[in-house]
């Protein structure tokens, strides 16, 4: 079997993360790494045992030596290290928001299409094992009448971090509002009607959002939210019409799922925790690369393109634009 050589651009937590879980996978191995800083990059290079470190991204994603990248830069470098890799004739799994807009989105996937590249948004939510419980016992609570999904927590972090700083894509919606935006968007489709509400500090970032999708020719809505202000329940709950499916926290990715049914014992769902939970986005992209794949099936272009899309008319209602927003014409 092919074993898949990465790179890693951006070296922060995430990538760590992306790095440990690595180890668990024999086909996958690090190769290389790149970040704006030699001494990072050396680092970071010596404690996962990549080959390669470089501290210029142009370097790595030029490396003869990678098949892949893992862009795990803010979320403001997305597009550009994204298409650079493309260019050089890399597969890029992209750390979520795949784009800072739509557009971004849109340009990133008609290039990986025009050179026969796999390109896919790294949202793990939707391999976790929690995950497709609740999408397995979905049919037995009937239609769905209500979606409730938060995530939140107190960030407390300087100015120049980059989920503080605007001009690096910061923020509570694209960071981590994308999750329950994603959850309602996979379960019932595009909103025939969107409201939202949010708070913002004063270097212009949304602290907090508060987002209801509205269907009424199905007759729900979802009441979504997110914030970075504090520690919220980070829960969802889907309730349907003969039943409801509790997601406890932390619901994107290793929490308990509990179905509940009228005059049934509640059903208890545990993950059994392997890892970080990265590695099973890895497994997917792998296998789509070594079919010539050009799109992962559970999480294909349309979905990140939807998602951005919807984004994008969360960002409008509430007022929040990027330096970014101006970069890429759709």
């Amino acid at each position: 079997m092919q074993t898949i050589r990465w790179g890693i651009a951006g070296l922060g937590k995430i990538a760590g993360r992306f790095a440990e879980d690595l180890k668990l996978l024999h086909d996958h191995r690090l190769v290389a790494v790149a970040s704006r800083s030699a001494e990072n990059a050396r680092q970071f290079a010596q404690r996962y045992n990549a080959d390669y470190w470089f501290d210029d991204f142009r370097l790595l994603v030029g490396c003869p030596e990678i098949d892949a990248v893992y862009v795990a830069a803010p979320h403001a470098d997305h597009y550009t290290l994204t298409i650079a890799a493309l260019q050089n004739g890399k597969h890029v799994l992209c750390e979520k928001p795949m784009g800072i807009n739509a557009a971004e989105v849109a340009a990133m996937q008609k290039l990986a299409t025009e050179k026969g590249l796999f390109l896919m948004e790294a949202l793990w939510t939707r391999y976790m094992p929690s995950f497709l419980k609740m999408l397995e016992w979905l049919p037995q609570i009937g239609a769905i009448r209500e979606i409730r999904a938060d995530f939140g927590f107190a960030a407390h972090f300087p100015d120049e971090h980059r989920l503080m700083d605007k001009n690096k894509g910061g923020g509570s919606l694209l960071d981590i509002g994308i999750y329950p935006v994603f959850l309602a968007l996979q379960l019932l489709g595009k909103p025939e009607k969107i409201a939202a509400t949010a708070t913002f500090n004063h270097s212009g970032i949304d602290t907090s959002c508060q987002i209801t999708f509205d269907y009424p020719q199905k007759n729900c809505k979802a009441m979504l939210s997110c914030s970075i202000l504090e520690d919220t329940v980070s829960e969802a709950v889907i309730t349907g019409e003969n039943g409801s499916i509790h997601m406890a926290k932390p619901w994107h990715n290793w929490g308990t799922v509990t179905l509940h049914l009228p005059d049934k014992e509640p059903v208890l769902f545990i993950p059994e925790k392997r890892g970080i939970g990265l590695w099973l986005e890895t497994v997917a992209a792998g296998e789509a690369i070594r079919s010539g794949k050009a799109e992962e099936p559970l999480l294909p272009h349309a979905t990140s393109l939807q998602i951005a899309q919807t984004l994008d008319e969360i960002r409008c209602l509430i007022g929040l634009v990027y330096p970014q927003d101006m970069r890429v014409e759709a």
